[in-house]
Formats: structure tokens, sequence, C-alpha cells
């Protein structure tokens, strides 16, 4: 598709076997309807593969969506939060690399949180607000269909990662 653009990258579990996919994909700059357009070209990208979709946790910038495969598998740490103590809350941090400079320019973090609580959203936006403190730039997004408050995916440096045009890649 037109209007596309692509990162992807390899995920490893713990011990460093590839257990996933990462892909990034932003466009729809020119379209009327940003989001069906992306939608579509997430669709394309995807086919049939089983992976979760992500969204900017505003829903203000359809520009954007974040495809992960093999999330079940990715490593996850316990992650601690002041506010929770209490909370289970886990996070799996994944470097983004540009590859031809064989360089970390990001980071996807993926933050688990609340579950079994009343207050899955506010744990959550608690281990986000503490993850990135510190002034770095990040995107914030969500479950694309709405009904996993528990999960949140950060992307930062997002304007640093050497996206390639999408073509016919798939996922």
């Amino acid at each position: 598709m037109k209007d596309v653009i692509l990162y992807e990258q390899q995920l490893r579990d713990g011990i460093g076997r590839v257990c996933g996919k990462v892909a990034i994909l932003w466009g729809g700059t020119k379209s009327d309807e940003p989001k069906s357009y992306m939608e579509l070209a997430c669709d394309d990208y995807v086919k049939h593969a089983d992976c979760n979709k992500y969204i900017d946790h505003r829903l203000s910038f359809p520009w954007l969506i974040v495809v992960i495969k093999g999330l079940s598998e990715v490593n996850f740490e316990r992650y601690t939060i002041d506010e929770y103590p209490n909370a289970k809350v886990y996070i799996s941090r994944h470097p983004l690399l540009d590859k031809d400079k064989v360089e970390t320019i990001g980071e996807m973090a993926i933050l688990v949180g609340g579950v079994g609580t009343n207050k899955p959203n506010e744990i959550v936006n608690s281990a986000v607000k503490k993850y990135i403190s510190g002034g770095v730039k990040y995107n914030e997004l969500i479950d694309k269909n709405l009904d996993n408050p528990w999960v949140r995916v950060i992307i930062t440096n997002i304007d640093q990662i050497p996206f390639k045009n999408y073509t016919t890649q798939q996922l």
C-alpha cells in the first residue's frame, strides 16, 4: 500500500531465542480516512496470523498501529510501582534496533498489570507513569479492540526508527 511505512523486528525470549515479531505500521497521512486506511494496511500485512494489535491510547492518532506476534512467549519480569506495591505488574522490554547502524534507537516496553483487580486502568497508568519518567519521547498504545485494560505498549523514540516502505511484507 502506498503511504505506509513499516518497521519490523524479531522478539526474543529471556534466553535469546526468537519467539515473535513486532511490526510498527505508520501511514495514511494522505487519506481522508486514515483509521480505515491503516486498518486495511494492517489486515493486509497480518493476513490471518495470530497476533495482537495496538493503537494510540487516546484514540486520536490513527496513523500508527503496532502488531505483536508471539506475545505469550516473551519474557516478563516483575515491575514494582509505589502507588500499588502489592499489585502484580510485569514488564517486557525490547530494544528497537537500527540494523544498518547496529545501534539501539529506542525501546518497546509491554506493561501488564491489574489483572483480577477492580482498578486495572489505574494500576497500568501508574506503571506507565513510572516507566516514562525522565522526559523521554514515547507513544502509548492500547489493545485495538479496547477490551484489554491490563496491557499497554510503550514505544520510545519513534522518530528515530528506520522505517521502510511497506510493499509486500507479511507478519
